[in-house]
Parts: structure tokens; sequence; C-alpha cells
């Protein structure tokens, strides 16, 4: 397996399972790396590092930034968040590999959406727990630490071999 092939999968994964905490951070963090050159993703992720793309996703990042830390409109901004975090961990997925093969490129995608929908039941499913607590820090304490860990993982898939 190549280096290139190795690096599209790393992408792919982390990608996916990054959406399922934070969709806006991943388009956030693949654009901005794409932007400043530190990665370079396959053709069809370049569109990431468009302006207008950081920019809409970084309004989404700081609105999901600030509804994340009060307790109940996390649990509803979850709720709602199901319809954009699993399809962006497919899409997602299925763009980073998308110099490879299309079977491959398809089992990205299925793979990625999978992580997608996993990290986020765990979230949305934990954060639910959390809110049962009586004081909010421990909310915060949480989503700031989902934030840190989806910046990080989205990030690391970029430095893949």
């Amino acid at each position: 397996m190549s280096a290139e092939t190795l690096t599209a999968i790393a992408v792919a994964l982390a990608a996916g399972w990054a959406s399922g905490l934070n969709a806006y951070a991943a388009v956030l963090v693949l654009g901005l790396a794409q932007r400043l050159g530190l990665v370079a993703l396959p053709h069809d992720m370049q569109i990431l590092e468009s302006p207008w793309v950081l920019g809409v996703a970084a309004i989404l990042f700081a609105l999901n930034f600030f509804a994340d830390k009060i307790p109940y409109i996390d649990s509803i901004n979850d709720v709602l968040q199901t319809f954009v975090r699993i399809p962006a961990g497919v899409l997602l997925a299925y763009g980073a590999a998308g110099g490879l093969s299309p079977e491959v490129s398809v089992i990205a995608g299925l793979l990625g959406g999978t992580l997608a929908a996993g990290t986020h039941i765990a979230k949305t499913g934990s954060r639910a727990l959390i809110n049962t607590s009586p004081e909010p820090f421990t909310n915060v304490v949480a989503s700031l630490g989902e934030d840190v860990t989806v910046l990080g993982g989205a990030g690391a898939g970029d430095r893949a071999p």
C-alpha cells in the first residue's frame, strides 16, 4: 500500500470520527490545514480551503461552540446535529479517498459515516447524562474537552504517513 493511500485512509477515518463530535470543526481544521500548506488534501477536498467554506464553517463552529456549553440546549443541539454530523462524516471520508479507486472511496464513506455515528451517539449520550448534574461546570469542561479532542484528532489525520 502506498504512502498516498495510507494518508488518504487516515484522513478519511479521522475526518469521519471528528465529524461525529463537531462537523464544523472538522471542516475548519481540514480547510485551514490545506490553506496553510500543512497538508495536501485530495483534489475533491481542496474546496475546503475556500474562504467561503472556511467562513461559514467558522460561523457555524462559533454558534455550536456556545450552544454546546449550555445544559439542555446542548442536548437539543446534539439531536439537530444528527442530521449534520453523520452525513458530513460520510462526505468528508468519501472526499478524502477521492483520489483512490471508486470502491475504496465508497468504503471510506461508509466507514466515515459509521465512525461519525459512533462518536455522535457517544457524545450525545454522555452529554445527556452530564446534564443531570446540578452544576454547569461539568457541562462546560466536557464541551471544551470535546472541542480540543476534535481539533487535535482531525489535525492528527492530516499528518498521517
